[in-house]
């Protein structure tokens, strides 16, 4: 009994302790937690705080910015931005309504009223863009530096807020771009960096609208205050009885302003109160003497002219922000883009600018895995393919594309860059390159073992129910459902891959004007064509879909058949035949301009003893494989009826094959015609022979 009494005590006090140690762990976080928000506030706030830098020009201003210390491992959420947004965001609509209101009862606005007054639908679509490309972990990658307004604050918001304040919120892209050209001499911002410059900037002129409306705010509070007390003045001018009055306010509590005095001296003047005991009660009160108040009626009117300065920049430069094309600018400052630029095959400045953003958001996933500054990674690209150059420059080697700086960010070369970078006999980095190297087999041993282990579950479950077990069951159930087990698995595994797997991107050469002649491409429709109507409504969509991609180097074209028949000819062939010949006639009248852009190809029809009738030799396959040879410059093809002169078609390189009911989209035939370009294809896409045939 004792010893069991003694259990439970020993249990009760070790029950004790664990809750002691778990409430001293709850207060530990909690303190901590609240020491955490504290400094996150002051990471993001400071907004009457301005760093007097004393600088000369924009370029001292970058130097000095330049020259924060950096504090490693360290980040601020994004949720304390967006809270300090949403906080300036409220209390603009909130001076906004005020303001509305006042507009009502006084006559005068200022002109910083005014200006928040009449744009305010560009400080409200502004806070929406800002809102919506801010997501989840913006600002996990951002620099935090020291500096004198606070102890950490993101580089890039320091930056624009120390900018914008050298500037007084006058901002347009040439102190932008001449601003971020003098610091990248000094220190070279990440790409997130630089794409979230704009944001900052409308962030930063969002808190000092939000300050400023404050401000203009509490004028006319200070102005509504001399109103009601100039009332009473008159009221008790009239009744004779303004010593006592004045006796009275003496010993109110009125907070001073300029604002206040300036108003109040105003209105005396013009209601005709010119009393001296009045200017005598200002002087008691406030220490204030009549020669003085010229001195706050100029001193008021500065500071509500340059009140309405800020004002003015800030909303100016929200909208001049808004009409700034930011991709323009990101490329001439990226140390980045002007390093990758500098490709010895000089591939990367003739592509598209989403392949181009494509390869340095790659370059900015691999700096972050490996851990090092972008311009490090960069850097480094140019080194290896300047020195691929080297070695294949006399040579017109197989491998060119590895002079390329693409290989080394989105191809395989990307694994000799990040072993530059991590130990590469790490175990961490053996298991990404077996992974990377082993792909199709791990594919294939993946559902080859879980098709064993489904089909071992299945039998091992029957098993157990099984009175009679004979082998040959087992043999047999093993290969029955070797089939469904495996469309099941295969259809599974596949949904996953596509469910999660993001598709590969392929990068494109820009064709801005034309295509080149080396690249030269047509786009058919291969179809039957059973009557005159079919026909014109072929021409139709041929027309559309030059107008969708219409540029020099591209030609179009439809290879028809006639429909089945029992015999070799039919009546109504001459028709559809003279048809399609005088409409692709019209278009090329319409839009061509010497060479031939349309082209009509028909076949006669052949006996098939299988189908027993006349049709186009093997239909559509035979159609393009026959198209083919004639641009080979084989004429032994059942291709009877050409419109024009097909001698030039002899230089295409690429046909785009479209289905009769398939669209060609605007701009999708040139960017098929800039991927196959593109060094890389070759490394992306099944290698053809002579031309290439993109069935969409």
């Amino acid at each position: 009994m004792k010893i069991s009494e003694q259990k439970e005590s020993d249990i009760m006090t070790y029950i004790f302790i664990a809750v002691g140690l778990l409430l001293a762990l709850l207060f530990t976080y909690l303190i901590k937690f609240k020491k955490g928000n504290e400094n996150q506030e002051n990471i993001i706030q400071g907004e009457d705080k301005k760093e007097d830098l004393n600088c000369k020009d924009i370029d001292q201003l970058a130097s000095i910015i330049a020259n924060n210390k950096i504090i490693p491992n360290k980040r601020i959420k994004e949720k304390r931005l967006m809270n300090k947004l949403n906080k300036d965001y409220k209390n603009i609509i909130k001076n906004y309504e005020m303001l509305k209101e006042n507009e009502k009862t006084q006559k005068n606005l200022t002109g910083a009223a005014e200006w928040l007054l009449d744009n305010i639908y560009v400080i409200e679509k502004e806070y929406e863009t800002i809102k919506y490309n801010i997501p989840k972990d913006y600002c996990r990658y951002f620099p935090i530096v020291e500096n004198k307004i606070c102890d950490r604050n993101l580089r890039v918001y320091y930056m624009t807020k120390t900018f914008v304040d050298y500037f007084d919120n006058s901002v347009n892209k040439d102190n932008i771009e001449d601003f971020l050209i003098s610091y990248e001499s000094y220190n070279h911002l990440s790409m997130a960096e630089l794409w979230s410059f704009p944001l900052m900037l409308r962030m930063v002129l969002i808190e000092s609208i939000s300050k400023d409306s404050s401000i203009i705010n509490k004028i006319y509070n200070e102005r509504k205050k001399a109103d009601i007390i100039i009332d009473k003045l008159i009221l008790a001018y009239t009744e004779d009885r303004l010593k006592d009055y004045l006796e009275i306010l003496k010993h109110k509590d009125i907070p001073y302003s300029d604002t206040f005095i300036n108003k109040l001296v105003k209105s005396v003047k013009d209601n005709g109160l010119d009393q001296e005991e009045i200017y005598l009660w200002i002087e008691d009160k406030y220490g204030v003497s009549k020669e003085n108040i010229g001195l706050i009626s100029r001193r008021e009117s500065i500071e509500e002219a340059n009140l309405n300065s800020f004002m003015e920049n800030a909303i100016t430069s929200l909208k001049n922000i808004e009409s700034k094309d930011w991709k323009c600018t990101f490329e001439k400052i990226s140390y980045v883009e002007k390093t990758l630029s500098k490709d010895p095959l000089h591939v990367y400045t003739s592509m598209d600018f989403s392949s181009r953003d494509y390869y340095r958001h790659e370059l900015e996933k691999i700096a972050r895995k490996v851990k090092v500054e972008e311009s490090q990674v960069v850097d480094k690209v140019l080194e290896l393919s300047e020195k691929s150059n080297l070695q294949l420059k006399e040579v017109k080697d197989k491998e060119i594309y590895k002079c390329h700086v693409g290989y080394y960010i989105i191809d395989q070369g990307s694994r000799e860059l990040k072993e530059y970078f991590i130990n590469k006999n790490s175990a961490m980095n053996k298991l990404s390159s077996f992974l990377e190297m082993n792909k199709f087999t791990l594919y294939i041993s993946f559902i080859i073992s879980m098709i064993a282990i489904s089909q071992y579950l299945i039998l091992y479950n029957f098993r157990l129910k099984d009175l009679d077990i004979k082998i040959y069951k087992y043999v047999l159930g093993f290969m029955v459902l070797i089939i469904p087990l495996s469309e099941i698995v295969i259809s599974i595994f596949h949904w996953i891959i596509v469910k999660y797997t993001p598709p590969k991107f392929v990068p494109k050469i820009e064709f801005k004007e034309s295509i080149p002649k080396e690249y030269k491409t047509m786009v058919v429709i291969p179809t039957l064509i059973n009557n005159e109507t079919r026909g014109t409504d072929l021409i139709k969509d041929l027309e559309v879909y030059y107008l969708a991609s219409r540029m020099e180097g591209i030609c179009f074209g439809v290879l028809g058949d006639f429909k089945d028949s029992k015999t070799k000819e039919e009546p109504e062939d001459n028709i559809i035949v003279e048809t399609m010949l005088k409409e692709i006639k019209k278009l090329n009248k319409k839009y061509s301009k010497g060479e031939d852009i349309f082209y009509f190809f028909n076949r006669y029809r052949q006996y098939n003893e299988k189908e027993d009738a006349f049709i186009g030799w093997e239909r559509k396959r035979g159609k393009l494989m026959e198209f083919n040879y004639l641009l080979r410059g084989d004429e032994n093809t059942s291709y009877d009826v050409i419109s024009g002169d097909i001698s030039t078609l002899q230089e295409i390189k690429y046909v785009i094959t479209l289905d009769a009911d398939t669209k060609l989209p605007m701009g999708t035939a040139k960017g098929l015609i800039g991927a196959m370009a593109h060094v890389l294809k070759d490394r992306k896409s099944t290698r053809l022979n002579s031309s290439h045939l993109y069935d969409l």
